[in-house]
């Protein structure tokens, strides 16, 4: 599992970002298949991108997202689903819905820009049992 920014991706497809940010599906699939992996292409839209040539994209989040230790809590969201039984695509796609969904919340409260990584932690759980788990949560 991988979860890239358009920067990282261009090391890792020794291609600039430029071409990277043209064809972000196209260079994730590739990325994927090279190296066998599930690939979370992070961006305003994120493409999730499966060795089998399987494409979804995620439109959802905010730029707030954008921030040091974001992609750490994402990682930790993806790592939390698998490790609970999770397949590696299906913990990929619901942990950039759920971390999507917490940059958005936090946009809504806070500002659009600003919020710390470790503010998105305490709204994970109930994220999960509303989007996930299918609970009725007040």
């Amino acid at each position: 599992m991988l979860t890239p920014h358009h920067g990282e991706m261009a090391h890792l497809s020794g291609l600039e970002v430029e071409a990277v940010k043209a064809d972000p599906e196209s260079v994730a699939r590739d990325i994927a298949q090279r190296f066998n992996a599930i690939i979370l292409l992070k961006g305003k839209e994120s493409i999730l991108a499966a060795p089998s040539g399987e494409i979804a994209i995620h439109r959802g989040g905010s730029v707030g997202l954008a921030t040091g230790g974001s992609g750490d809590v994402l990682a930790g969201i993806i790592g939390g689903l698998a490790a609970r039984g999770a397949a590696p695509l299906t913990a990929a796609g619901w942990g950039a819905c759920i971390h999507g969904r917490a940059g958005a919340a936090l946009s809504h409260e806070m500002a659009t820009v600003g919020f710390l990584a470790r503010e998105l932690l305490p709204m994970i759980p109930r994220l999960i049992d509303v989007a996930i788990l299918n609970k009725d949560v007040d």
